[in-house]
């Protein structure tokens, strides 16, 4: 267990890089965060795309690309963080991206997941199991799961006025808390919120 973390970490689902003027805004975006690790979901990537952000901050850009209106997650790497590469495993659907190797000399598994609108549980378990199979060393997962737990902090003002949904007690709700139990997990955001 790494007793102090020592990477800036950022997940975002960016609906999409294939428009000029907004990578332009997300790499303006990204200098004022500086993170060390980049997960990215819904790149909107093709496959011949050889460098998903033109930025000389990220020294190791990893994806796996889905069509170029969905789809699509990509790990960014900061020239800061020495990077040895050990093993990579991409979803062809572009759903998910592993990779594992060592990272300032401490050996890391990094995972990108993009869950579909549909079946999410369905999709994070069978991931996971996939992931768990994969991993060595410490585990950092960035993603989005398109999971709704709580109404009120995960839509938004206008959702939550126009479509209210009582979620309270939900089974599905009880199986994704087990299933991030089983696994170790921990939602950072809603932990540190």
């Amino acid at each position: 267990m790494v007793d102090k973390f020592p990477f800036k970490v950022v997940t975002w689902n960016v609906n999409g890089l294939n428009n000029v003027i907004k990578r332009k805004r997300i790499l303006s975006t990204l200098h004022k965060l500086k993170p060390d690790i980049l997960f990215l979901q819904e790149t909107h990537s093709k496959k011949t795309s050889p460098q998903l952000l033109n930025s000389a901050r990220f020294s190791t850009q990893l994806h796996a690309p889905g069509s170029s209106k969905s789809r699509g997650v990509a790990i960014l790497l900061s020239t800061c963080c020495r990077f040895e590469l050990q093993a990579i495993e991409k979803d062809p659907r572009g759903r998910y991206l592993f990779t594992k190797g060592r990272l300032d000399g401490q050996l890391y598994t990094l995972a990108s997941i993009y869950a579909p609108n549909s079946a999410q549980l369905y999709f994070l378990e069978h991931t996971l199991n996939r992931l768990r199979l994969f991993q060595e060393g410490e585990l950092i997962i960035g993603g989005d799961l398109n999971y709704v737990t709580n109404t009120y902090w995960d839509k938004s003002q206008f959702y939550r006025r126009t479509k209210p949904i009582p979620r309270e007690g939900h089974s599905d709700d009880t199986k994704l808390k087990s299933l991030l139990h089983d696994y170790g997990l921990v939602d950072v955001w809603r932990l540190c919120n």
